[in-house]
């Protein structure tokens, strides 16, 4: 499959970029970093993506597996006393329609290095993570749906990475 960018009005093609295992069924989402329009996408063969939105270039990839696919979409995130966005992602493990968990990863957004990975569901997957300032503490959290022996919960996740929430 492919990621690709294409003028809304003619359909014309800005450029595309190849996702040979499986493709990529997640939303992309684009947004400015450094001044810079990026995309930042999951791929179902277990990667993430950061491109230059204008010309298609690649930033990083990062490969969290072979043994993980994702359908959901990143989310960019300020942890306290950065001055730049980390990417938080979500991948299920196994193959589907069959998952046994969920993984939370959080990837640093300059390098897209791992910074953080931690099983948070015991499930078919978890939905894609909504970032905000849950309790009010003038910082971002995570925040997901997930589960636990097969029954959903809310998980949230404060900026210092602890679960403040889980039911």
């Amino acid at each position: 499959g492919y990621l690709q960018s294409n003028n809304i009005e003619t359909g014309e093609l800005h450029w595309l970029v190849e996702s040979p295992r499986k493709g990529a069924l997640s939303s992309p989402v684009l947004f400015f970093d450094n001044n810079e329009p990026v995309v930042i996408t999951n791929t179902m063969g277990g990667d993430v993506l950061k491109i230059k939105a204008r010309s298609g270039a690649i930033i990083w990839k990062n490969e969290m597996g072979k043994e993980y696919e994702s359908y959901s979409s990143v989310a960019p995130i300020r942890f306290n006393g950065k001055s730049t966005n980390d990417i938080v992602t979500i991948f299920s493990r196994g193959v589907w329609p069959k998952y046994d968990s969920a993984t939370l990863f959080i990837l640093d957004g300059m390098t897209g290095e791992r910074i953080f990975q931690e099983k948070i569901g015991f499930c078919n997957g978890a939905s894609s993570p909504v970032i905000g300032d849950v309790d009010n503490d003038g910082l971002d959290d995570i925040v997901m749906v997930t589960c636990t022996e097969r029954q959903p919960r809310l998980l949230v996740i404060n900026n210092k990475l602890k679960k403040i929430f889980s039911q």
